[in-house]
């Protein structure tokens, strides 16, 4: 969350509600379909294995760029850093912060931001089942969020915008990894780097 000062008030911008609720439902059903509880974001492990952050793991850092070589199927990246800047500067620019909002032996979770309106929450979780990834779209498709099916992107995917206006994107791959992209980019740009994402982990 960012603060931008206008003559002697302020005001606090940063990514709307129903995103952040996004990321939250996003977040639960990864802990659903995972039977790990190891955390390795600096953050509390709950009963549930999620991590709650803490100052530790919530910290912004400058943007760096890992070699972006494949991993293992159904291996995700356990922290921001592994995650290789060039495929989401196509998206917003250049990236000026890196915030690690969670992350475990399972699934990271992570804002970029390039600019106050240029912001991009990547969320990537192992061990997805088919009936979790179910419970994603549902939730995702409540509070005046609509979804609708993306063809032909790793098993299961969709799209999901509100007032008609494009606000990410779902997906899981055929090892079980989940990928949610929640952004004001096209949904094309959406699909096009979950299908890069998929191609590492």
């Amino acid at each position: 969350m960012v603060t931008m000062k206008h003559g002697r008030s302020s005001r606090r911008v940063g990514p709307p509600r129903w995103r952040l609720i996004w990321l939250g439902a996003l977040a639960a059903v990864l802990v659903a379909g995972c039977s790990s509880s190891s955390n390795t974001s600096g953050g509390t492990a709950t009963s549930a294995g999620a991590a709650t952050p803490t100052a530790a793991s919530t910290a912004a850092s400058p943007a760096t760029s890992p070699a972006t070589t494949p991993a293992a199927a159904g291996q995700v990246p356990t922290s921001c850093r592994a995650i290789p800047t060039s495929v989401i500067t196509p998206l917003i620019g250049t990236i000026t912060v890196t915030r690690q909002i969670s992350a475990t032996s399972h699934s990271v979770s992570c804002e970029f931001l390039a600019s106050l309106t240029a912001v991009l929450i990547l969320n990537i979780g192992a061990g997805g089942t088919p009936a979790n990834f179910a419970v994603f779209e549902r939730i995702s498709g409540s509070g005046g969020r609509t979804t609708a099916p993306v063809p032909g992107l790793g098993s299961a995917a969709f799209s999901i915008s509100k007032g008609g206006v494009p606000g990410g994107m779902g997906a899981i791959s055929s090892s079980g990894v989940i990928f949610a992209v929640t952004a004001r980019n096209s949904l094309a740009q959406d699909e096009a780097l979950i299908k890069q994402l998929m191609a590492l982990y």
